[in-house]
């Protein structure tokens, strides 16, 4: 495997070979990408044909860049190469609730120590999620962040607003 950056009209992509049909959540891959840069290669073969990433390269091309960071596969069958995909979409996990609130959390608090005037509305606009989704995940966060087992303890996300009301 070799790393490096090519430009983004020389991948190839065959959308009937593709596992994914559907490509969501391209904005705020953009708006992730836009911030803090390209964090993953995109998977291609010897001849550039992508293998994984393409969420990432759309996002890229939604960005308009002409150039991503990619690690080249080569010598691999076609099995080979679409084990790769399906593994790399099938291990993909989102974070479980209490990880997304602590991230939040951290996020807001790490722009609040940088930035004294940051606020709620700027971590929602940092992190592209809902106003009210933001106000709960920091209070559940700052919660967690101090161990509350009974919180901790919560399967679902749904029952922390009684939990944290009672509390409170």
């Amino acid at each position: 495997m070799n790393a490096n950056t090519i430009l983004i009209s020389e991948i190839k992509v065959d959308d009937s070979t593709r596992q994914r049909k559907e490509l969501t959540g391209i904005g705020d891959l953009a708006a992730s990408i836009d911030r803090i840069g390209q964090l993953n290669p995109i998977i291609l073969d010897e001849e550039n044909n992508l293998i994984a990433g393409r969420r990432r390269l759309e996002a890229l091309r939604s960005l308009g860049r002409t150039t991503a960071y990619v690690v080249r596969r080569t010598s691999l069958d076609s099995s080979d190469k679409q084990l790769i995909e399906l593994d790399e979409n099938l291990r993909r996990s989102d974070l479980p609730w209490q990880e997304t609130a602590r991230a939040v959390y951290r996020i807001h608090q790490i722009k609040l120590a940088d930035r004294p005037a940051w606020q709620q509305s700027d971590t929602v606009e940092y992190t592209g999620l809902s106003a009210a989704y933001v106000s709960n995940a920091i209070a559940v966060g700052a919660a967690l962040s101090k161990g509350d087992p009974k919180l901790e303890a919560c399967r679902s996300e749904e029952h922390t607003s009684e939990l944290q009301s009672r509390v409170d």
